[in-house]
């Protein structure tokens, strides 16, 4: 296990036990969602609300993909998978927006592990 310290745009450290759940670039910005997970909480509870959290970013970067702003796109989804690296459609987006590059070595590498996450997807 890596520890490391966040730290805000205002130069805050965020307490100890709080982790990143999504960062979204928006524009220049960086938005950061610090969430606190109490000691007590399952893993299945903590894994269920941190999807429900990543929700709005996966959105966000779905209607990016959407508009073929796909730079944007790959941003948000790249946060995501730092967050939440077995995310299936990050995986997959990521694999298409590098292919539509013509990158298909990156494109081979994202489109493989969004099939070790779910191989009977029809996507």
């Amino acid at each position: 296990t890596r520890h490391i310290s966040l730290v805000t745009e205002n130069g805050v450290e965020l307490p100890a036990g709080h982790c990143v759940c999504a960062c979204v670039r928006e524009g220049a910005d960086l938005i950061a969602k610090s969430v606190a997970r109490p000691p007590s909480q399952p893993a299945p509870a903590a894994a269920a609300n941190a999807a429900e959290d990543l929700e709005p970013y996966l959105k966000a970067a779905d209607k990016a993909y959407g508009a073929r702003q796909l730079a944007r796109a790959k941003t948000i989804y790249t946060e995501l998978l730092g967050v939440s690296p077995r995310l299936f459609t990050a995986l997959l987006r990521l694999g298409l927006i590098e292919e539509q590059a013509g990158r298909h070595e990156e494109a081979c590498h994202w489109l493989q592990r969004a099939v070790r996450e779910d191989p009977t997807s029809e996507e």
